[in-house]
């Protein structure tokens, strides 16, 4: 979504289609093709998505109700990667499996957190605890 209101502030796509177009943009591989031409651009190394390893250990956080998801905190669940050992540590972070405004039934897995140091993902699944980063209504 904002993706494409940038596009439609930019002037690259008309009111009320930049969420289209950026999707599309997604979709078709363009803007992870972008992605790398930044990274390189910026004497970064190249991240081929085949080279990541989740890491050793894992704690699935689970629908605690049914209901409709309708809320996902980034910033607490970028916190919780971070926790985690992410962005160093590439087997560390979070893999959402659910997003905003799709409904989950109690028990069914949310997300994620993955960590290569049992402390670690000890840390990180307090702290989704005490940051309440999903809603669901």
């Amino acid at each position: 979504r904002l993706a494409g209101l940038l596009l439609e502030m930019g002037g690259k796509a008309k009111p009320g289609s930049g969420e289209r177009m950026a999707a599309k943009i997604l979709d078709t591989g363009k803007a992870y093709m972008k992605f790398i031409e930044i990274v390189k651009a910026q004497n970064g190394k190249e991240v081929i998505p085949e080279d990541l390893h989740a890491g050793k250990y894992r704690k699935d956080i689970k629908a605690w109700k049914d209901g409709k998801i309708n809320r996902i905190g980034n910033r607490e669940i970028s916190r919780i990667a971070r926790i985690a050992g992410a962005p160093k540590d590439k087997g560390a972070g979070v893999y959402l499996y659910k997003k905003k405004n799709t409904y989950v039934n109690k028990g069914e897995v949310v997300f994620t957190i993955y960590a290569n140091n049992q402390d670690k993902l000890k840390f990180a699944v307090e702290a989704y605890r005490s940051l309440d980063g999903i809603g669901i209504k």
